[in-house]
């Protein structure tokens, strides 16, 4: 808790404390009531309780502090009139949109039961699981030799900072999550490295591995972290700084390229990759139906767990980390609906002269953005197209 308050300073450490009281206030008896729709597993319900008043003073508190939080970490820009209210609207949204396809990758599979018992199929059939610490490692890299050729149809540069996939310390690996990236450094020659956690095996489907290769790896954090701090002409904090929108924006649209690039071809791995966009559409709900809205921990979970392939103890444990730290995590799915938005205004523009690589290169060409000095880049980038288009068809009339 120190820890977090001294990142956001003391100008917000009131509204911290605000934010600990009013999560502790007992819900009233009408969100009670909308509670019970969420425990019946449909999205339906949650809508029901974002159109109930309930104690207003309760979430104002709440979401002020929260959004104080959010302005001051710099995560995502928000404000007050405009901020939870959409954010958790658009979670709805997109749970229900990514709910839909991970019903159909089901199906696709040839299971006719319900959702739970397709996700208790996959967490617990052999088949999905490797039984040695080595074929894990492997699989990674093969998947990673898989992605490499395929990157030149996205992207016009690629890191000159090599990787490599190593496992975690088995000491630090009970308390560590599946995958994650540590950045290298060109300077210091030393690649960045992608660690892959092998403790219980029996927890790590093979069936998330293309998503989180994608995400951790390439085209994801080592592609656009290596890409950054191999800039020229920038400050050192442009080139190793983040903006947490923007770094793990990016490595969720990343997960998207993975179709791209020839991942996702059976329908298990497609649902792991939409479990994995789930997870982050889930966080716009739950964060902001907490902080701004007043939802316990238990409808928080409850809510988790009937859209989600993510065991309980996960689901506490990820519930937890948005009850302490607000805001924080609606980087994710914010950062990537905003990349996804601005390459869907660019292809809309540009029609047929939309080049997917010329914009990858607008969005990874500065480093790190905040999302909103991101919006004005490729506003310039496009409008620059434009001209280029009309410069060519005048040029073709002479």
């Amino acid at each position: 808790m120190a820890e977090i308050e001294w990142m956001i300073g003391n100008t917000t450490g009131d509204a911290f404390g605000r934010v600990q009281r009013a999560v502790r206030v007992e819900m009233v008896e009408q969100q009670r009531e909308g509670a019970a729709a969420v425990a019946r597993g449909d999205v339906a319900g949650a809508d029901q309780i974002l159109q109930q008043p309930g104690d207003m003073a309760q979430r104002r508190v709440a979401g002020d502090a929260a959004m104080a939080l959010v302005h001051r970490l710099e995560v995502v820009d928000v404000d007050r009139d405009q901020g939870g209210g959409n954010l958790v609207t658009t979670g709805l949204a997109e749970v229900r949109r990514i709910r839909a396809q991970m019903d159909s990758a089901m199906r696709a599979a040839g299971h006719t039961g319900g959702f739970a018992s397709f996700v208790a199929m996959v967490r617990t059939d052999p088949r999905f699981f490797v039984h040695d610490s080595a074929s894990l490692v492997r699989g990674y890299r093969e998947i990673a030799q898989r992605i490499e050729p395929q990157l030149a149809r996205l992207f016009t540069r690629m890191p000159r900072l090599p990787y490599e996939i190593a496992t975690v310390p088995s000491y630090a690996a009970r308390s560590q999550p599946t995958a994650y990236y540590e950045s290298g450094s060109p300077d210091a020659h030393r690649p960045g490295v992608f660690y892959v956690n092998t403790y219980r095996l029996d927890t790590r489907p093979t069936w998330e591995m293309e998503a989180l290769a994608a995400h951790e790896l390439l085209p994801g954090h080592h592609l656009q972290v290596a890409l950054s701090q191999e800039l020229a002409g920038l400050p050192a904090f442009r080139r190793y700084g983040g903006y947490t929108a923007f770094t793990e924006g990016w490595a969720l649209y990343a997960e998207r390229l993975g179709g791209d690039l020839g991942l996702y071809r059976d329908p298990y791995s497609r649902f792991g990759q939409l479990s994995y966009e789930m997870w982050r559409a889930i966080r716009l709900v739950l964060d902001t139906g907490i902080h701004d809205l007043g939802w316990s921990r238990d409808q928080a979970i409850t809510y988790f767990r009937a859209n989600s392939a993510k065991s309980d103890q996960e689901i506490a444990a990820e519930v937890d980390r948005y009850v302490v730290m607000p805001g924080q995590a609606l980087a994710y799915k914010s950062g990537e609906l905003e990349i996804v938005a601005l390459r869907t205004e660019a292809e809309q523009k540009l029609g047929k002269r939309f080049d997917v690589r010329a914009f990858h290169d607008a969005v990874l060409s500065q480093g790190a953005l905040p999302l909103d000095v991101l919006e004005t880049r490729v506003h310039q980038w496009i409008a620059r197209q434009q001209t280029t288009i009309v410069d060519a068809k005048v040029d073709a009339r002479y």
